[in-house]
């Protein structure tokens, strides 16, 4: 018998490429990874899966993170979604907070506290 373990899904929406992609395979042992670069492609990408998390850049080409926080809450089951931004201020981590984002990631992020904050609000989603 094998014994496999299904992995949550992940979805990271960043424009620069390169950083998705090496942040996907930075924690792609732990979940299922679907990469959008923009906010157009990740609701398409909603339409066909809902991740138990989302990374979520704060600014994109075509908006900022805060519309899709607020089209997700529309959703009857609301992933968990963590803030990435290389702008870190005290007041966008409050207006991102008040929007739904669980927790605010600056830039470069410290992929062992990230993949520990996604175990743990991912863990209360499960009790």
């Amino acid at each position: 018998m094998i014994n496999a373990t299904i992995k949550p899904t992940l979805l990271i929406v960043d424009d620069e490429q390169n950083f998705a992609e090496s942040l996907q395979l930075a924690i792609e042992d732990a979940f299922t990874v679907f990469v959008a670069g923009s906010l157009a492609h990740a609701r398409e990408v909603l339409k066909k899966i809902m991740p138990a998390a989302i990374l979520l850049d704060q600014r994109l080409p075509d908006g900022e993170c805060g519309e899709l926080l607020r089209e997700l809450r529309e959703f009857s089951r609301v992933p968990v979604v963590f803030i990435m931004t290389a702008y870190a201020t005290v007041d966008s981590f409050i207006k991102t907070k008040n929007e739904g984002a669980v927790d605010y990631f600056p830039k470069p992020l410290d992929i062992s506290q990230l993949k520990k904050a996604l175990r743990i609000e991912l863990g209360k989603r499960t009790l």
